[in-house]
């Protein structure tokens, strides 16, 4: 029994227990037994159908381990000058809690600190709110409070900017961190270095300039300590002038082979771009990717990011602008990690933390983050609606690389085919355009007998590149003429936020002739699940007099996921011959011991090698196979069950009705009498209640002869009403048989001493079919209680109750 089917009969079972002043109704197995079955049929045929609450943070398989990213030193200088708004203050906040929450080592650390001038003692030029912090779970938790405690400088404590005093902060504050580790300093500014009304730089006709040359000063210890400066302007009244000179004057470092990484000066209309533009900087200079802000909206509101499936370790990063704003974030999966979650653990297969929960900027950080498109959905309490929220993600990940020459061995004035194929840590090809953007290759052909010579490769599906966007770099080398032995492709591949391979190379020697042994692979239809196999044909050529024995294998697979048979094949002199191929894919066990998703590619190489002739490679064909999942039986079979089980189900519901207008056919409920006097006076009115066998409703007539005769359910009385298909209703009366009785006509009751009245069917009753929807409503397991109407006759002692809304199915 699924668990659907369980918990549909116990719902039901508690709707169809009557209450203790209602009759239980008669007849309910048939149809309880065939909603039951309907019920159980579409939750094993339909499953579709079925909604399941995707799972929240929940203890999981532990994943695969990431290289762990480089940490970071970094300090955040904040402009507290009295040239600030309130509203600039609270950006610039947002600002350093975006890049401190956004980082993605947790072995970075960070300083936060405040800065404006110290016009006479004993005033200061820095105002340090919190130690350094760092950015594992613990310290992220404290970002917040820390920037809560950056406040615009009153008049009379030091209101100028003295950029000097706040570069030898961030110098002192990151000078003496560890060896080898990245040290930035990002200064938030609104305008000029001011040091006028500062007394420590000397009389005030000179003050201007001794801060210029304190500036160069500080600069210099900043390049000596390996210090570089970030600085960002924002608004109509920045010296951008100074903000070159203090970007170029610290110490300058890049991210390897990336252009536009050494730190720059930044400037931006207002605060409200502040953010935006500090993450950009900080993913400059801590070399990570940086998926542009979501635009900002009010709140409720869904927005989406996208993580790559290059990334190792990630966050998101939620602008809230309101403490009381709550996020979810939904993966590419459909799972769900919602407000109030544990703020570290485990999470379809990635390990995350949350920090800012409760404060204005909210980060969730994730190691192996399941790649795609994330949706974050941000919401507040009423009152609290009124700060735009936006999203970003900050990302580091990691590729390998593999290389293939084609053939290993060309000839002197002849071609060769490069392909480096770019692969995941989990050694799967990557394929999706978007996560290509940004990555460059550059590549060149080294060896004997010419000077170094630069290639092409291109992933544009222009020959000879097979297929565009599908992660495969490839080109064409011209051998020289003059190559006289050793030959070499090597590529190096370089992209904001990725750590690749350092540089790869192939290669063996140039051939003089043509080479022993020539090959083509051909693959039907790269596609399998796992334990399947892919079929192709492995065209062979010996171009020599000697027999040649062959291995066949594949080389830079994750795992041994992919393998080839036949392992070996012999060639005689001078035979072509084409070879069945099978690369045979692992199952789903080995899948997931080597970690790689059953929803992925393969890629490496097949890689021909001479046995014979002391292994050297003779050709090599870059692989690219596609891998999903082993169908289950619904996933093959669902529509056909699925139709089947739709029409068992109308088959089913058109019996249930067809038995039901049956059994309504005869019932009397429903029915309502009048017992009149032969001058058509009302005397008395009865609705038909419970019928007897053979669902004859008995009643009878009280005080025959007395001033008030009445109508009164019962056995005994001689009379007796039900349905009938024919009929319309059948009156049976003792003694006399059976007659009808429709509406407008009268029957004349004889009921002794001389005396007759009439009996009819009082308007209100029915006659006719069940209402639409009666039967639906018990299928459902639906019941609308009747509400009873008194009605007193003029003239008639006591009163009965009129059911007009009633239904035959409940």
């Amino acid at each position: 029994m699924t668990q659907e089917f369980r918990a549909f009969r116990r719902v039901k079972g508690r709707s169809a227990r009557p209450s203790p002043a209602t009759p239980p109704p008669r007849r309910r197995a048939p149809l309880r037994l065939a909603a039951l079955l309907a019920s159980a049929l579409l939750a094993a045929g339909l499953p579709l159908l079925a909604a399941t609450e995707p799972a929240g943070a929940t203890p999981a398989q532990d994943p695969s381990a990431a290289a762990a990213i480089a940490p970071i030193d970094f300090a955040i200088a904040v402009d507290e000058s009295t040239s600030l708004s309130d509203a600039d203050m609270l950006q610039e906040r947002d600002a350093a809690e975006r890049i401190a929450l956004g980082d993605v080592s947790a072995d970075s650390t960070v300083d936060i600190f405040g800065f404006a001038s110290a016009d006479e003692p004993p005033q200061h030029a820095v105002d340090t709110p919190c130690p350094q912090l760092k950015l594992d779970s613990i310290g992220r938790a404290q970002v917040g409070a820390c920037t809560a405690k950056l406040k615009i400088r009153a008049a009379g404590t030091g209101t100028g900017t003295d950029f000097p005093a706040a570069i030898r902060q961030g110098v002192a504050d990151l000078k003496d961190g560890a060896a080898g580790t990245p040290r930035v300093l990002f200064m938030l500014t609104d305008g000029h270095l001011d040091v006028e009304d500062s007394s420590s730089y000397g009389d005030e006709a000179h003050r201007e300039a001794e801060g210029r040359r304190q500036l160069a000063q500080a600069l210099d210890e900043a390049r000596a300590a390996r210090v570089q400066i970030w600085p960002l302007g924002f608004g109509s009244d920045v010296d951008e002038d100074t903000l070159r000179q203090m970007a170029e004057g610290g110490y300058q470092q890049s991210c390897p082979g990336i252009e536009n990484t050494a730190p720059t000066a930044r400037d931006v209309d207002g605060s409200a771009d502040v953010g935006a533009a500090l993450e950009r900087a900080f993913a400059s200079a801590h070399c990570l990717h940086h998926e542009k802000p979501t635009d900002g909206a009010y709140p409720p509101t869904t927005q989406h990011v996208h993580i790559s499936a290059v990334a190792t370790v990630g966050a998101i990063v939620v602008s809230k602008g309101d403490k009381a704003v709550n996020v979810t974030y939904t993966d590419p999966d459909g799972r769900q990690l919602k407000p109030g979650a544990p703020v570290s653990g485990t999470f379809n297969g990635s390990k995350y933390d949350l920090a800012g929960q409760g404060e204005t900027v909210e980060s969730l950080r994730l190691t192996d983050p399941v790649p795609g498109d994330w949706t974050v959905r941000i919401d507040a309490p009423a009152g609290h609606r009124r700060q735009l929220a936006s999203v970003s993600v900050l990302w580091h990940g990691e590729l390998r690389t593999s290389i293939t020459l084609d053939p290993p061995n060309p000839q002197p004035g002849g071609t060769a085919k490069v392909t480096l194929q770019l692969l995941t840590r989990k050694d799967t090809p990557i394929t999706d355009p978007e996560d290509l953007k940004g990555m460059r290759v550059k590549a060149a052909l080294i060896g004997s007998g010419f000077t170094d010579r630069s290639l092409k490769l291109a992933d544009d599906g222009s020959d000879p590149d097979d297929e565009a966007g599908d992660g495969a770099f490839t080109g064409t080398a011209s051998i020289p003429s003059t190559a006289d032995g050793a030959i070499r492709a090597t590529a190096t591949l370089s992209a904001i936020g990725l750590a690749a391979d350092p540089d790869r190379s192939e290669g063996g020697h140039v051939s003089f002739g043509e080479p022993p042994v020539s090959s083509r692979l051909v693959l039907t239809d790269a596609k399998a699940h796992p334990g399947d196999s892919v079929q192709g044909t492995l065209e062979l050529r010996n171009n020599s007099k000697q027999a040649h024995t062959l291995q066949v294998s594949v080389r830079n697979t994750a795992g041994r996921l992919l393998t080839a048979g036949p392992s070996s094949v012999s060639l005689a002199a001078g035979e072509a011959r084409s070879v069945p191929l099978e690369l045979e894919v692992a199952d789903s066990p080995a899948f997931k011991a080597a970690g790689v998703s059953t929803t992925t590619r393969l890629g490496g190489a097949l890689t021909v090698t001479d046995r014979s002739a002391g292994g050297g490679p003779l050709s090599q064909n870059p692989l690219s196979v596609s891998i999903t999942p082993t169908p289950t039986f619904m996933d093959e079979y669902g529509g056909v069950v699925g139709l089947a089980a739709t029409v068992l189900l109308v088959l089913v519901a058109a019996v249930v009705l067809a038995l039901r207008l049956r059994i309504w056919n005869r019932m009397a409920r429903g029915l309502r009498l009048e017992l009149s006097l032969p001058d058509g006076t009302p005397l008395s009115t009865l609705p038909a209640g419970r019928a007897s066998k053979g669902n004859w409703f008995e009643f009878k007539v009280v005080d025959k002869t007395g001033e008030h005769p009445t109508l009164a359910a019962g056995p005994g009385g001689g009379y007796a009403v039900r349905r009938d298909p024919r009929a319309g209703v059948l009156l049976r009366t003792a003694g006399e048989g059976e007659q009808p009785l429709t509406r407008g006509r009268m029957v004349t009751l004889d009921i002794g001493q001389d005396r007759t009245l009439r009996l009819s069917l009082a308007e209100g009753g029915s006659s006719q079919g069940p209402k639409p929807g009666g039967w639906l409503q018990r299928l459902l397991g639906r019941r609308t209680p009747t509400k009873p109407t008194p009605a007193t006759l003029p003239g008639v002692a006591g009163s009965a109750s009129l059911d007009d809304d009633f239904d035959p199915f409940l």
